[in-house]
């Protein structure tokens, strides 16, 4: 059985504000304006590809009506990937942003126990994974942070209360790709890490991708896969917001998450940032391609 978790709310730029008093965090959300790519992906079949029943579920903040939106979306997150991991159920998230990474990684954590060695294979143009603690910017944007926060860099409290991870991950256990639009902050960190880095030509190579991922997956007990829109070429996501240099095409991708897929441990798989709620702006190529990708990576799922 796969749990899908849909999340209606778009891009919210939820942000961490440097004070006199520490970091404060500021929170909303949005709903759609226009159609949500998750309605096309039902349309056509895409979660049947994995030729296994489904349920289908819709991530709101309801049931933390008095917690603002960067603790109660979160929370939700964590609570229904618990639930569906503790039911034998694999879950994908098909909609949503990097920052709910923390909390569906918790969700696998919560169901499967503290004691359990968790892997995470990110697939981004991005590191997310600046650390407040060091950082010289008075004000990150969340999406800036999931990535950091999961490895126990920064943002602890946030993590263990509202994204229900209490154990981070450790760096030898988080493969990250291709990263190939992180800055020098984003690249100190992340080496400070211990995570593994390929780069844009290394996801290219399909022999050292495999070998990389078939290690790790004989290390853990399970994995989580994230994967962000923007690792395609920006011809591929057109209606994504802004145009990023480099990047691959849909079939690489599809087979790189194959890759993962395959291995058997993956408890729960992200396609984030493919709907930012732009109409007229290449929205029907960027569905299509977010279609792929899905289908790949559910009818791979083992």
């Amino acid at each position: 059985m796969v749990t899908i978790l849909e999340c209606d709310y778009v891009y919210n730029a939820w942000r961490a504000e440097r004070t006199d008093q520490g970091w404060h965090l500021v929170s909303q959300e949005k709903g759609h304006q226009n159609r949500p790519f998750t309605e096309e992906y039902a349309l056509c079949g895409v979660y049947r590809q994995s030729g296994e029943p489904y349920t289908l579920e819709k991530i709101t903040r309801d049931a933390y009506p008095d917690l603002p939106a960067h603790q109660a979306v979160p929370r939700s997150f964590s609570d229904r990937v618990a639930h569906a991991v503790a039911q034998g159920n694999r879950v994908l998230t098909p909609s949503g942003y990097c920052i709910y990474a923390p909390a569906v990684l918790g969700g696998i954590q919560r169901a499967l126990g503290e004691d359990k060695v968790l892997g995470v294979v990110w697939i981004d143009a991005h590191t997310d994974n600046f650390i407040l603690e060091d950082t010289a910017k008075d004000s990150v944007t969340l999406v800036g942070v999931p990535l950091s926060t999961l490895l126990g860099q920064t943002m602890e409290r946030w993590r263990v209360e509202d994204c229900g991870l209490q154990v981070p991950c450790r760096g030898e256990n988080v493969l990250v790709s291709d990263a190939r639009r992180a800055g020098e902050e984003g690249i100190r960190n992340l080496k400070a890490s211990g995570a593994l880095w390929l780069n844009e030509e290394e996801f290219e190579d399909t022999s050292r991708w495999r070998r990389e991922v078939q290690a790790l997956a004989r290390r853990v007990d399970a994995l989580y896969v994230m994967l962000d829109a923007d690792i395609l070429h920006a011809s591929y996501i057109p209606a994504y917001f802004r145009q990023e240099p480099g990047g691959h095409t849909w079939e690489k991708v599809a087979e790189n998450l194959g890759a993962v897929m395959e291995t058997g441990k993956v408890a729960a798989f992200s396609a984030f940032c493919f709907d930012f709620d732009k109409a007229h702006s290449g929205e029907e190529t960027t569905v299509l391609n977010a279609m792929r990708i899905l289908g790949a990576g559910l009818s791979a799922w083992k």
